[in-house]
């Protein structure tokens, strides 16, 4: 397990037990300092933040059924840039029957109101406007069955984000996606699988602003290895291709390469190395593109240095190709540590510091950005 989830007797929090189900809350509250709120190339400008992130979590578990809810919400008040004061929040629930050792029937769903970051690459850039908040709702069924050596997954999906501001009525759209996954174990813990996947894009409006029809097919397939038994290298990774194929017969399709994994070495068991890697389409409506790949690579460090005192580190890289008339690409380097200290069950004092970096083809998309934060963290 990671090295945050290792048993700290005398550390760890106690949840309020109600019966079978456990309930824990967790809230924290932090000063932090970002040097470039508007993630702007030129004149940018920082402020001082009140951050508050109320969190609860309940859980009720039994030999075969799982259940889980959540709830969560973050408040940002700007001191210099009020309008920039914005709350996100969510909630969210999940069911996993196992109606035998070898079968799981999993469906959860979510709510979220999510508040767009000026760094996002389809922000669209208006300083004298807040930020824009997003409805996300989400669903997801999955089954899976697992025999001796053959093991098979299905999942389905389903996700709609609606923009509040009717500014980006055009940017409203429903996402259905669907996969199998068959895995063959020629020996434990090692097993080969191949994965075929399926997304379909339906925006709400006919045609964006610029008057394209952005509705769209991805199709994809995988193939990989995973580790599936606890030791000092575990997870999975897959390589593919994918094939985009947009509804407008102004825009051209296209194929690229699709790759999905984590994998996490523990050398020693307080220490746990985590590399993530993701490539594949991504929805956009950004003018004169007719669509866009993203690639996604991080490396975390979590290190306990001490029984009550925790160190985690991660530098990720996130490239965005804008495929067009006139194609852009857009390279964001980021890093990121932090250090928790534990004085009790309830208290837990932290700091965090970040830099964030990126190049753009478009002189507009380029930034630098670098954060401070200092809090702590209540549990019960």
């Amino acid at each position: 397990m990671s090295p945050l989830d290792l048993p700290r007797p005398g550390y760890e929090p106690r949840p309020i037990l109600i019966g079978k189900t456990a309930i824990r809350l967790e809230v924290d509250v932090s000063t932090l300092y970002d040097s470039n709120v508007y993630a702007t190339s030129t004149k940018p400008r920082g402020d001082l933040i009140a951050v508050v992130r109320p969190r609860v979590e309940i859980d009720r578990n039994s030999s075969t059924l799982r259940l889980h809810a959540e709830a969560y919400a973050q408040v940002r008040e700007y001191t210099n840039i009020g309008r920039e004061s914005a709350a996100s929040f969510g909630a969210a629930a999940s069911a996993e029957l196992v109606p035998g050792s070898r079968q799981t029937l999993s469906f959860s769903t979510r709510f979220d109101r999510a508040i767009e970051s000026r760094a996002d690459p389809e922000a669209r850039r208006n300083l004298n406007e807040p930020p824009r908040r997003i409805n996300i709702v989400g669903a997801d069924l999955g089954y899976s069955l697992r025999g001796a050596q053959i093991g098979l997954t299905f999942n389905g999906g389903f996700q709609q984000l609606f923009y509040r501001d009717v500014l980006d009525r055009d940017r409203n759209l429903r996402l259905y996606r669907g996969s199998v996954n068959v895995a063959w174990k020629p020996s434990a813990p090692i097993s080969i699988f191949v994965e075929g996947f399926a997304t379909r894009r339906d925006f709400v409006t006919n045609v964006d602003n610029n008057g394209i029809n952005r509705d769209a097919t991805t199709l994809g397939v995988l193939a990989g290895v995973r580790r599936d038994v606890t030791s000092k290298l575990r997870g999975r990774i897959g390589f593919g291709v994918f094939r985009f194929d947009p509804d407008d017969r102004a825009l051209s399709g296209f194929t690229g390469l699709a790759a999905s994994g984590a994998l996490t070495w523990s050398p020693r068991p307080r220490t746990a190395l985590t590399l993530n890697l993701a490539r594949g389409d991504v929805a956009t409506v950004r003018s004169g593109a007719t669509n866009r790949t993203d690639t996604q690579i991080s490396l975390r460090v979590d290190q306990e240095a001490r029984h009550n005192f925790l160190l985690g580190a991660e530098i990720s890289w996130l490239g965005t190709q804008y495929r067009g008339i006139v194609p852009r690409s857009q390279r964001t380097l980021q890093v990121r540590a932090e250090a928790h200290y534990l004085v009790n069950r309830v208290l837990a004092p932290f700091i965090a510091v970040g830099v964030a970096r990126r190049d753009a083809d478009l002189a507009q998309d380029r930034f630098t950005r670098a954060t401070v934060e200092l809090g702590v963290r209540i549990r019960y």
